[in-house]
């Protein structure tokens, strides 16, 4: 249940992506996610507190610059800026455990349409099954995919890997069949959408990386598809140095008309 929820909050925070995979949407997440981090941050910290340490260590720099020609001055506000900095961190910290996990959802998300892209026809990818025991397994596909042999049995049976081809460009789907229960993964060749490499179970942290409605309850915990890497890039930099610098950036024009003490 955690796991589908985060899901869900990832497919909002991450919509513009998701929707929209180019520098377009990529520029969108960034401004939502800067602005969002922006928010979430004056309402995780003590804004007035730290108002008070910003001043403070400002202060004590000015201080230090005014009598410079005084070493035993300088020296005791070097110690009294420490101490504000200090303050002034251990008052930010706590909003981290919040926003570092935010943010770890958010690339996690884009990372799907960002990160990797469909089977041409003709290319190969290696599927993997991981069981919570070992069941009779079959998989079948149909005529735009091809299923390729050996399938290898690993771990007492508990992991299952094989490769499939793509034949002709489409959405395709996979069928797994485990004793008496009929599953399916989707596969994309050639074809226009956002790949989802993991279907899994609602209670596994590999929800997070797919797209795929969660996999009921039975042996079969997730089904891996090992889609092509490949990396989206704009102004020969990566999607992700793009979403950090364009969210910083539109944090740092927006704190002061929002009021956030940073």
């Amino acid at each position: 249940m955690v796991w589908s929820l985060l899901r869900t909050l990832g497919d909002l925070l991450a919509a513009p992506v998701l929707w929209l995979p180019s520098a377009g949407g990529l520029l969108l997440l960034a401004a939502a996610t800067g602005l969002l981090l922006l928010l979430a941050f004056r309402w995780l910290t003590p804004q007035r507190a730290l108002s008070r340490a910003h001043d403070a260590m400002s202060a004590a720099l000015y201080e230090m610059r005014l009598f410079s020609a005084m070493p035993r001055r300088v020296l005791a506000t070097q110690g009294r800026a420490v101490l504000h900095t200090l303050r002034y961190l251990g008052l930010a910290a706590p909003s981290l455990l919040v926003l570092a996990p935010l943010l770890a959802l958010v690339v996690t998300r884009a990372s799907l349409p960002l990160e990797r892209r469909p089977l041409h026809p003709g290319e190969r990818a290696v599927v993997e099954l991981t069981l919570s025991h070992a069941v009779p397994v079959r998989v079948s596909a149909g005529r735009g995919l091809q299923v390729l042999p050996p399938t290898l049995h690993l771990d007492h049976g508990r992991r299952v890997l094989l490769q499939v081809r793509g034949a002709k460009r489409g959405v395709h789907t996979l069928e797994l069949a485990l004793g008496s229960a009929r599953l399916t993964k989707r596969v994309l060749v050639g074809a226009v959408g956002t790949p989802s490499p993991v279907r899994a179970r609602a209670d596994s942290p590999w929800l997070l990386l797919g797209t795929e409605p969660p996999l009921p309850d039975g042996p079969l915990i997730r089904v891996e598809l090992d889609y092509p890497v490949q990396t989206f890039t704009w102004l020969g930099l990566p999607w992700w140095l793009h979403l950090l610098l364009w969210s910083m950036l539109t944090a740092l024009l927006l704190r002061r008309r929002l009021g956030v003490v940073l």
